[in-house]
């Protein structure tokens, strides 16, 4: 795979390629699993073939590019090993993250070193002290995928607030000298992805490295001072979600293809024939690859929702808080699909002595079943954070009605981190319905809506 790989490519040419490497990767799948984190030589191509750089700023030598095309090349990467497509998701995301920051930040990580990478671990376990400047950070984060090759993380809590305000959560900016990695991954699903747990304690961290959930979600950035383009006015969750589902249509694809490739060298032992000429293992095969189509109707709302999101920040405008929602409802509808489709090939597979079935299939599985229960892409997840984007900006009183084709469980878990109580929302499928939802300090109201059947 040697190359020119200094100019800016095409969105076509990064994912040939991801294409070109994803046969690599499925052969290091296995030494990824044993050292429980990618193998030093993926992370190498990875920078080689620019594709750390697809969202960096280009005043840092990156390419500014669309980030749908992470996800693009997340699919591919997937089918040959889904711990690497996970952790280049998740570091990606970062590296678009970054660029919200303060411009002092930015020039701390990339001003000399402008391929650093950025791990994380979002939930807000924080202890945080108000000091001046900034505040005191102390801690104990899970799940920090590919920390091993990061110089920095980015780890999520809250600052102290004056009583009645809304929590203010952020992500806190922390140096590799600042904190400690505890080897805690020992899994059965995305053994590759080394996500370890993160140690800090009463660790200073200044006001330029934080930034605020809310400013990432109303498209409102520190960053965006110097990174004016379109690219870094999309909403986070968006951006974060789809890293962390996308994983798993690239296995769920390795699945199909380590299906298809057992079968082909495979005799039947009832007719003597090729098991790939049987009827059953070709239905199996083709009606996993149905439910794998982008026209599935869950399916064709995600691509659909991340065209229009692309379309409404290159003109300049706000994203509207209904299509980073509804981006997370059409992710965990995806993983569904996926999970319809895997299930599938199973079966087909259940067929032959199991422990006949290759390693690159067990694997593509067991990563994809990990892959979906992440929390982002779980569905249920998914509906939350529609009916709470909806409700985000709104008024008592307002009414919100749904599109036509979506269908909400009857009841929604939802909860207020600020004092970890859990309460539940019953949902009718039809009328109106009065209810409370709270969400991560940003809303706290008695809100009418109507949810179409």
């Amino acid at each position: 795979m040697d190359g020119d790989f200094s100019s800016i490519p095409t969105r076509e040419e990064l994912i040939q390629r991801a294409r070109n490497l994803a046969p690599t990767l499925r052969d290091r799948a296995g030494v990824a699993a044993k050292l429980r984190r990618m193998p030093q030589e993926t992370m190498d191509d990875f920078h080689r073939l620019g594709f750390f750089k697809v969202v960096q700023p280009q005043r840092y030598g990156g390419y500014g590019m669309d980030p749908s095309i992470i996800f693009d090349l997340q699919l591919e990467l997937g089918r040959g090993c889904a711990s690497s497509a996970w952790v280049y998701g998740v570091l990606n995301v970062h590296t678009w993250q970054l660029a919200l920051f303060a411009p002092e930040a930015q020039d701390e990580v990339w001003k000399n070193a402008p391929s650093t990478l950025i791990s994380s671990s979002y939930m807000p376990v924080a202890e945080t002290e108000g000091v001046d400047g900034g505040v005191k950070l102390s801690g104990r984060w899970s799940f920090s995928s590919g920390c091993d090759y990061a110089e920095w993380a980015f780890l999520g809590g809250f600052v102290p607030t004056k009583e009645g305000k809304a929590p203010d959560m952020r992500t806190f900016l922390v140096p590799r000298s600042d904190y400690e990695i505890i080897d805690t991954w020992h899994t059965s699903g995305l053994r590759g992805s080394g996500s370890k747990d993160i140690v800090v304690e009463d660790v200073f961290v200044p006001d330029h490295r934080m930034h605020k959930f809310a400013d990432g979600f109303r498209q409102d950035n520190p960053g965006n001072e110097v990174n004016s383009s379109p690219v870094y006015r999309y909403p986070f969750g968006q951006i974060h979600v789809r890293s962390v589902s996308t994983p798993a249509v690239g296995a769920a694809f390795g699945a199909l293809d380590a299906y298809v490739d057992y079968m082909k060298g495979k005799v039947s032992q009832a007719t003597g024939g090729k098991a790939s000429d049987s009827f059953t293992n070709s239905v199996t095969a083709s009606d996993a690859s149905a439910l794998l189509d982008r026209e599935v109707p869950g399916t064709r709302l995600l691509y659909g929702v991340a065209t229009d999101t692309n379309t409404v920040a290159i003109a300049g405008s706000t994203v509207a808080v209904e299509l980073p929602a509804l981006s997370t409802v059409a992710a965990g509808d995806y993983c569904a699909v996926l999970a319809a489709g895997a299930d599938r090939l199973i079966l087909g597979a259940m067929a032959t002595p199991w422990t006949a079935v290759t390693f690159a299939f067990d694997n593509s599985w067991v990563n994809y079943d990990a892959t979906v229960w992440e929390h982002a892409a779980y569905r249920k997840i998914g509906d939350i954070v529609y009916v709470r984007g909806l409700v985000k900006d709104g008024t008592p009183g307002t009414i919100f009605t749904l599109p036509v084709g979506f269908r909400p469980p009857k009841q929604l878990l939802w909860s207020v981190v600020a004092n970890n109580a859990f309460g539940r929302v019953d949902v009718a499928t039809t009328g109106a319905v009065t209810h409370v939802i709270g969400s991560n300090g940003f809303v706290d109201l008695n809100i009418q809506f109507s949810v179409t059947p």
